[in-house]
């Protein structure tokens, strides 16, 4: 058996328990009523799916446990897709930090709140990074930068570049604007 994608988002909604009649989870899933129906009664025609009919209105749906075998199989494979895609972001901004070493920037900083400053900040971390006579700072604000001296800066989410370069003469780039260059661009080809 296989879970397609909504099939999956409706187990998942009934494991947890929180939408138990169809309207609820046709809402959740932002679908009609009769496309839930019609993914439920192919969930109970995989095996996936139980329906207990509690009286005359009232069903309830009960997970197998071969659904839930395959709940888990799609969670551990979306799993590893999210684990192998982190990584080649981390080697691609590792890449990008390497390069502008090269072009001999050696205290960079970088500014941002989101999840691509977080993956920035673990990078910085890599041992082969920690190897080399590299400053790297998170900054606040182009005040934090120039009081740092910075000489390049790393912006991780979308920020006025221009606005950053009239305070600070520092060399400035939005990193997913870096990581979207054609040159440097990633798929990840998933196999299910």
């Amino acid at each position: 058996m296989h879970l397609d994608e909504e099939e999956f988002e409706l187990i998942n909604i009934i494991a947890s328990g929180h939408a138990m009649n169809q309207r609820a989870i046709s809402l959740q899933m932002g679908l009609s009523l009769g496309t839930t129906n019609f993914i439920i009664k192919r969930l109970v025609n995989k095996g996936a799916l139980r329906v207990r009919q509690l009286n005359r209105k009232k069903l309830e749906y009960l997970i197998t446990a071969q659904g839930a075998i395959e709940k888990s199989r799609k969670a551990y494979s979306y799993t590893l897709k999210t684990i192998a895609s982190f990584l080649l972001l981390r080697n691609k901004v590792k890449d990008l930090i390497l390069e502008k070493y090269e072009e001999g920037h050696n205290k960079i900083g970088f500014y941002g709140t989101n999840d691509l400053s977080e993956v920035f900040d673990l990078t910085i971390k890599d041992q082969d990074l920690r190897r080399l006579p590299l400053k790297f700072y998170r900054v606040a604000s182009p005040l934090d930068a120039k009081n740092m001296k910075c000489t390049f800066i790393f912006l991780t989410q979308d920020s006025n570049t221009e606005e950053w370069q009239n305070f600070y003469a520092a060399k400035i780039s939005s990193l997913p604007d870096e990581l979207s260059k054609p040159e440097r661009s990633f798929m990840l080809i998933a196999k299910d």
